[in-house]
């Protein structure tokens, strides 16, 4: 009831949002003036000449001529190109690179026209401009879902292979395919990379989001900020200062409910979204074009024409023309001429084209095996149980970020993206660009940079390549999003060196991706600094600041008698007011560092009260059998009494607290045949025990017959576990041996977070993260 009510409350808001948002455009474009102007003479011609020109089949554009693609279901896609494909394509003696533009909202092939105009581009590749479902000359789709334009884009890749030759002849021979993507396009792009990368061997996107990342980051703002909110009504006063801490780590979220406030109106019912696209002498898209013209130099009334002309696709005239195969528009594309296309393009937003499911067909699977893997993709196809979580990509990804972007915040889109990017792909941050890089003059330029080093084979640095034709671009630092925390050199160096002394050293994510020399920030080598992140890893393992947090916290909490005491300390780290405070706050954060690192531990969990004396009966086996290591507990204190904290304490050797991460997708228990159990991923924290060096792991309803100390010192790849003995080819998670590291920490915390597991719990996320794992002898469990 609670939730229905809930979800009924979420729409209504949605529904205002959006109709406050809709009187706003209407009373913006009345002070504007927009409605009442006249269409003056020259613009009426500059729009038929500009429509005349992208889009009369029966005439080419620059050295591009108009195509169709007739896919199985009779779906027609149309697109540019700079090669026939029937004109010795397929047997290019120069082996031309296979580029695919795809467009985003609310544009078409045109809104590449000023990269396709270049020469060092249409010269060296075969260049194919085509429009998406539902835009410029293509079929429009009855249903706007994932599958439906997945599934549509993908054959149309496919068979563009196939014309231009890309997957015939010699493997060593093979053409290359880029895909370069923008906005709408990119979002297909990312979907592809991560669900399809056998279509290209690189991916260049520019100004589109990663769905399941910036929804990530949505949900833990918003869970960081309500757990600061939590603290701050225990104690008002003294943690006033969290409740600012709470408000900023909002601060992304409401920024970007304002820049999404378009996608409220589209959700609108259909008569009102019909009038925003038509409305007031398209006063909308008017507005759209204007905000792309902010950085595209001067915007003369041909340039207005021509976006005009590139987003409302076709006219009744042209669609009367023919190709020189005698090829025409679809009556589907005459509909839209007649009638506008705003309803198709909105419906991409409204069917949920970004975050629903795809689910491939058995012609989809069979295609994408049919392309011949190479050293540099990966080759699933999103088939596997043991696949990665949605929406890692699995092909080469180079990214082009406008920082100046008015739709997309910065932090919800690039924090934590190097996590989900393959080895050789890049961020590249664009400081004065805005979203429509692909018309800005120097995002544009820095686009062309970045499709000429893709099509010339790879060669040199990609980052030096943008940079020599625009200056102030860069490789994306670790540290972007977290400029308003910075600790010290003498304290990150005291961190540092606390790694090495315990024989350890942070994680760096990704370190075979290539750095550029040249953009890479100077670093004063008469000062000891922490080793350095990759600068293109942008957001990795969520910023240098919270890897030292969460690998010294622990050991601060516990070596010091007052947990409060230790955070305290910790913090101060980014309050140093000079040489001596920085000082003697090295040492200490030294000294206590490296008094809590130790060995190799047993360790097991308590999450509720009810296994309370399997713990004690576990720990007192171990001790009674004579083992000599130490004994460590992971517990939640939320679900704990503090009686049974206490009595923990009185045997174990460490009682450590740990957050509860319950699976809220536990449908897969019924596969199991136990709903009764509860779905929990609280075991991942064993992971970020870095101040051991190894864990024992044993579950809290084990006894000890004898003590396995042996297992303290086993030289260990990964993890070492007993195979389970329903599915031999997994391993139980009941006893298991592993060296607690950052990065699979946090690889496992991402699985989590989606709920990613094959049997609901934490076995089944353990075994898709550790593929690779040794075998115990059954006798250990």
């Amino acid at each position: 009831m609670a939730s229905s009510m809930l979800k009924q409350a979420v729409a209504f808001l949605s529904f205002a949002y959006g109709i406050a948002t809709l009187l706003l455009y209407v009373v913006t474009a009345i002070v504007s003036g927009v409605p009442f102007r006249k269409t003056t003479e020259k613009e009426l011609l500059e729009f038929q000449l500009a429509s005349n020109r992208f889009w009369n089949l029966s005439k080419d554009w620059k050295n591009f001529s108009h195509h169709f693609i007739t896919l199985k279901n009779g779906f027609k896609v149309h697109y540019l190109s700079n090669t026939d494909p029937d004109a010795n394509a397929a047997s290019d003696p120069n082996n031309k690179p296979l580029v695919i533009f795809l467009h985003g909202f609310p544009d078409s092939w045109a809104v590449w026209r000023h990269l396709l105009s270049s020469s060092s581009i249409s010269d060296e590749s075969i260049l194919i401009a085509p429009d998406l479902p539902g835009y410029g000359g293509t079929d429009s789709l009855d249903v706007y879902g994932p599958t439906e334009i997945l599934e549509t884009l993908t054959e149309f890749i496919v068979t563009l292979r196939e014309k231009y030759g890309v997957d015939g002849g010699k493997s060593n021979e093979k053409k290359r395919v880029i895909v370069v993507a923008h906005d709408w396009g990119a979002l297909v792009a990312f979907r592809l990379a991560a669900e399809a990368p056998q279509l290209a061997d690189r991916f260049i996107i520019t100004n589109g989001v990663m769905v399941d990342l910036v929804r990530d980051n949505i949900r833990l703002s918003i869970e960081s900020a309500n757990k600061m909110f939590k603290t701050f009504l225990k104690e008002p006063w003294r943690s006033r200062h969290v409740l600012c801490k709470s408000i900023k780590a909002l601060t992304p979220v409401l920024h970007q409910l304002s820049c999404s406030s378009y996608i409220f109106v589209f959700h609108l019912p259909l008569p009102l979204v019909r009038y925003v696209g038509r409305g007031g002498k398209y006063s909308f898209f008017k507005a759209l074009h204007a905000l792309a013209a902010d950085n595209a130099g001067e915007f003369t009334v041909r340039d207005a024409q021509e976006s005009m002309a590139s987003t409302l696709g076709p006219s009744l005239e042209e669609c009367k023309t023919t190709t020189a195969k005698g090829e025409t528009y679809s009556e589907s594309v005459r509909i839209r001429a007649e009638h506008g296309n705003f309803k198709d393009t909105t419906s991409y937003y409204r069917q949920g084209a970004a975050s629903e499911p795809w689910h491939k067909s058995l012609e989809t699977i069979s295609a994408l095996h049919s392309i011949s893997p190479d050293e540099h993709r990966r080759t699933s196809c999103g088939t596997g149980v043991f696949d990665p979580a949605p929406g890692f990509l699995k092909a080469n990804a180079t990214i082009l970020w406008g920082m100046k972007d008015p739709a997309i915040n910065n932090y919800l889109a690039l924090e934590g993206i190097a996590d989900r990017l393959v080895q050789g792909s890049q961020v590249i941050v664009l400081p004065r660009s805005g979203h429509f890089t692909p018309m800005e003059v120097e995002g544009r330029t820095a686009l062309e940079a970045a499709v000429q080093w893709a099509v010339k084979g790879e060669t040199g640095d990609v980052g030096q390549a943008v940079q020599s034709v625009y200056p102030e671009a860069r490789l994306a630092r670790n540290d972007e999003t977290s400029s308003h925390l910075h600790q010290s050199p003498t304290v990150q160096a005291a961190l540092s060196s606390t790694y090495r002394g315990c024989g350890k050293r942070p994680y760096l994510a990704s370190q075979s991706a290539r750095v550029s020399p040249k953009l890479a920030p100077a670093q004063d080598s008469a000062t000891p600094a922490r080793p350095r992140i990759p600068p293109q890893n942008f957001g990795t393992a969520r910023s240098w600041r919270k890897i030292e947090r969460s690998a010294v916290s622990g050991a601060l909490y516990n070596t010091l008698a007052r947990p409060q005491e230790a955070l305290e300390l910790f913090d101060s780290s980014y309050r140093v007011r000079s040489e001596e405070e920085e000082g003697l706050l090295a040492g200490k954060l030294t000294a206590v560092a490296m008094a809590a690192c130790q060995g190799a531990v047993y360790c097991t969990i308590l999450l509720s009260d009810n296994y309370l004396p399997g713990a004690m009966v576990l720990a007192h086996s171990l001790k009674d059998n004579g083992t000599k290591g130490r004994l460590a507990v992971l517990i939640t204190p939320d679900t704990l009494k503090p009686s049974t904290i206490d009595e923990l304490k009185t045997v174990y050797h460490e009682v450590i607290p740990i957050a509860h991460l319950e699976n809220p997708f536990s449908k897969n228990l019924y596969l199991m045949d136990r709903p009764d159990l509860i779905s929990t991923f609280s075991k991942i924290a064993l992971w970020k025990q870095t101040q051991y060096d190894q864990i024992v792991y044993i579950d809290a309803d084990a006894i000890a017959i004898r003590a396995p100390d042996e297992l303290l010192t086993l030289n260990v790849t990964s993890v070492a576990a007993v195979p389970d003995i329903g599915w031999p080819d997994c391993f139980n998670s009941g006893v298991m041996v592993l060296r607690p590291n950052l990065k699979d920490y946090h690889s496992l915390l991402a699985y989590a977070q989606r709920g990613i597991s094959f049997d609901g719990a934490d076995q089944g996320l353990l075994n898709m993260h550790f593929k690779n794992w040794d075998r115990l002898s059954f006798a250990y469990n």
